[in-house]
């Protein structure tokens, strides 16, 4: 209901909740067709772009200079970055890819030869994991204690864990993954905050 209607980030113009549950094969792949050749595209181009800069960064390093261990540490992370962004794109097509799926094996018309949903799944989840191996090797160069910005742990604000918690499990990835598997798109669903402790709740009854 207006003013209350305005999304809080971009959206797709279709919603997962209705394409898994009442759309017909067809209008899912009419709407999904388009975005997962975009994010495929762009993991492509993505992923040979960082490939195209570790030659660079080896044959710079061969050449040697007084700042060369600098520049592979910033290049290096630069890279790691950029091939997460382009694993990210291919993990968010797989999962579309596995929620078209899961769409046709609702209406059974899943057969002629098309790739079913744990299959999908389960390459998003590979995909995932070696995205997770980047994450972990930049986190050896961070300069604050990792259980303190990226684990879980006690805390006095609303949040019990560190503020790089989400991104250091790639938590969003595996909920998008959860999500097709078991059908929620609900905001509830895998929700990581609480919402008392969110909206002070608490202090409002015990000081």
């Amino acid at each position: 209901m207006p003013p209350f209607d305005k999304p809080f980030q971009p959206a797709p113009e279709f919603h997962y909740s209705q394409l898994f549950g009442t759309a017909t094969p067809h209008e899912a792949d009419s709407q999904l067709n388009g975005p997962i050749s975009d994010l495929e595209e762009y993991a492509s181009k993505m992923g040979l772009l960082t490939q195209q800069m570790e030659r660079f960064l080896t044959k710079e390093n061969s050449i040697g200079s007084s700042h060369a261990d600098l520049r592979q540490a910033l290049t290096g992370e630069l890279i790691r970055a950029l091939e997460v962004s382009a694993l990210r794109a291919n993990h968010r097509a797989l999962t579309l890819r596995a929620l078209s799926a899961r769409v046709s094996e609702r209406a059974g018309t899943d057969g002629q030869g098309r790739i079913n949903s744990k299959k999908w799944l389960a390459n998003a989840r590979l995909v995932r994991f070696k995205a997770l191996a980047l994450v972990k090797q930049q986190e050896s160069v961070y300069r604050y204690p990792i259980e303190l910005v990226a684990r879980q742990r006690d805390s006095l604000t609303a949040y019990p864990f560190g503020y790089l918690y989400p991104a250091g499990r790639l938590f969003f990835w595996e909920r998008e993954e959860k999500q097709v598997e078991q059908g929620r798109f609900d905001p509830l669903f895998m929700n990581l905050w609480d919402f008392s402790r969110t909206l002070g709740l608490g202090s409002l009854f015990f000081r």
